[in-house]
């Protein structure tokens, strides 16, 4: 039992080893930091913090349609090969959350991020596989960081999100 038990701990150990989350992001002012990511069901909740670097505060806007037809779209990507999209037949992301706000859908809606003080993030994912491991990549829509007008995208991409379950 001892044996199975240190088994278990080891692969548990070597699989959060093996999977190094990364984030990039085209501003090194703005800092996301990955929390976690739970499964419960076939919902998952990925959890992170938003921390603004500069000295002043700032507002972006979060979009949650992107532009399809350029191949612009918040999207997730699981290790099971599934697609996960904010559209389509299944709304599969079917919330992002910032500092308390829920998106409301499909429209895109801005937010504060006040200088120096981490902000909650959170992406939820209905309908995930039940053999998923990781999400390989998540993409998320910024526009107006810093800048105006409304055809500036700019992509957050995390790779390697490890799925815990309960």
């Amino acid at each position: 039992m001892k044996r199975l038990l240190l088994a278990v701990v080891a692969f548990f150990i070597a699989s959060l080893a093996y999977c190094q989350t990364t984030i990039k992001f085209a501003y090194p002012e703005i800092e996301f930091k990955f929390k976690r990511c739970i499964c419960s069901g076939n919902t998952a909740y990925i959890d992170f913090t938003i921390l603004n670097n500069t000295k002043t505060d700032i507002k972006g806007i979060l979009d949650y349609d992107g532009n399809p037809y350029n191949g612009i779209f918040p999207a997730a990507y699981d290790d099971e090969g599934n697609v996960y999209r904010t559209r389509g037949e299944q709304y599969q992301i079917s919330r992002i959350d910032i500092a308390e706000q829920s998106l409301p859908q499909p429209q895109p809606y801005s937010f504060l991020l006040p200088a120096g003080v981490p902000v909650k993030m959170r992406v939820t994912l209905s309908g995930v596989d039940e053999y998923a491991a990781k999400f390989t990549m998540l993409k998320i829509l910024f526009r107006e960081f810093y800048r105006s007008g409304w055809t500036d995208y700019t992509p957050v991409e995390i790779r390697e999100i490890p799925i815990m379950r309960n």
